[in-house]
């Protein structure tokens, strides 16, 4: 029931950061405008197109069954826009995917961002963390948000994860390891 209310509120508080609209993983999806939403910053505008049936050198079936296809976010895939608007808040690999021990059982994890499609049509944004294991990496934690395909980032460390919904927000979807599993806490406004 708490995290319904929690992914509820997040995106409430997501809206905001749309107006309008209410790390090392490569991926060849596609980025365009979206010409559905009035203008804006381009975090705002600008929809991904996942195009993958492998994300992280995982099929698409082990990290949820309903998608068709992902993509994960990397710079390649922003539009000029970004890079513009970027100067000086550069952005990095490191905006799409972290490594840390995020549950800190001594072995390392990996958190990326991107965007999905179900076979029923419904795209939307995801937040994965995938744990090393001796067969290769497998997925931890699966977080998927509908209905737009658009940027997201994540920071953090081992002491926990920031799923930020655009650019310059101070709104962040923060995740953590409660001991036994990944907990979606509380999300988080910056009041300074």
């Amino acid at each position: 029931m708490t995290s319904t209310r929690t992914i509820a509120i997040f995106l409430l508080a997501l809206s905001a950061c749309h107006p309008g609209a209410q790390g090392s993983h490569t991926s060849s999806g596609r980025a365009s405008a979206d010409p559905a939403l009035p203008a804006g910053p381009w975090y705002d505008t600008f929809a991904f197109t996942p195009t993958d049936t492998v994300v992280a050198g995982l099929r698409l079936a082990a990290l949820d069954s309903t998608w068709a296809a992902a993509s994960a976010l990397s710079p390649s895939l922003l539009p000029p826009a970004a890079f513009a608007d970027s100067v000086d808040d550069p952005i990095r690999a490191s905006d799409f995917g972290i490594s840390a021990d995020f549950n800190h059982d001594g072995t390392r994890d990996s958190a990326l961002v991107g965007v999905y499609r179900t076979h029923s049509d419904t795209l939307g944004r995801f937040l994965l963390i995938l744990t090393q294991t001796p067969q290769g990496w497998q997925k931890a934690y699966l977080l998927s948000e509908p209905p737009r395909p658009s940027y997201s980032g994540v920071t953090g460390d081992s002491a926990g994860l920031s799923w930020w919904a655009c650019r310059r927000c101070d709104y962040s979807f923060d995740i953590a390891w409660d001991g036994t599993r990944y907990k979606v806490l509380s999300p988080q406004t910056d009041t300074e």
